[in-house]
């Protein structure tokens, strides 16, 4: 009996621990599975919509999905389709300008975003216009960049990552003192976030502290 035992459990001793395992987690994994099938049926109504040319909406919505994915060109199309019957859309025109950016295709990135503006003139502007200055930023154009971003500071004078963005290029003009101002500054406002908007920007917390550890390296 003894020996039966044991040829049972050389034998199965991987299909018995899966099956254990899928015992513990059998609820994550059902839940994770139909998780995975609702994505599947809103993707494919999503598709559906698009046959609609007015849906607007739906186009977006993909957009969006496409742009997690890495499909830039697909989400390009699909903004470009939505902007045709909603060309007030400031989002629209913003994520056509992100889907561009990735591509490196900036000309038209900068237009999307400068689009974006000219019918977005609230809070929700500083994302365009931090996007715009990290292209101009991106092409050594530090000057366009560093007005960019002061736009971004008269919106808001507690965007941390605008402070960040202003103490890199700074630091790319090799203003070093006024960097490590820009830097300070935006450590404190990220310190003093609310922990929803500190888990979000918490990355140019990180950022702003070892760019200041560069800047001590080379003073």
């Amino acid at each position: 009996m003894l020996s039966f035992l044991l040829y049972i459990l050389s034998h199965y001793f991987i299909w018995i621990i899966l099956s254990i395992i899928i015992y513990i987690y059998r609820h994550q994994l059902i839940r994770l599975i139909n998780g995975f099938q609702s994505h599947r049926a809103y993707l494919r109504f999503l598709k559906e919509q698009t046959h609609n040319r007015y849906d607007s909406k739906a186009r977006y919505e993909l957009g969006l999905y496409h742009l997690r994915l890495g499909n830039y060109r697909e989400a390009v199309h699909l903004y470009q389709e939505a902007l045709e019957t909603d060309p007030q859309n400031a989002d629209l025109h913003f994520y056509l300008g992100v889907a561009f950016q990735k591509m490196r295709n900036y000309p038209p990135a900068i237009a999307a975003f400068k689009n974006c503006l000219n019918l977005k003139n609230d809070y929700g502007s500083g994302q365009a216009l931090l996007k715009l200055g990290d292209i101009y930023r991106s092409q050594s154009n530090y000057s366009a960049a560093l007005d960019v971003y002061s736009q971004v500071l008269l919106l808001n004078p507690y965007e941390g990552e605008a402070y960040y963005k202003m103490g890199l290029t700074k630091y790319h003009l090799k203003l070093y003192s006024e960097a490590k101002e820009y830097l300070n500054q935006a450590i404190t406002e990220i310190k003093a976030l609310p922990k929803f908007r500190y888990k979000k920007d918490r990355i140019w917390l990180y950022q702003s502290i070892l760019l200041k550890l560069l800047l001590f390296w080379k003073s």
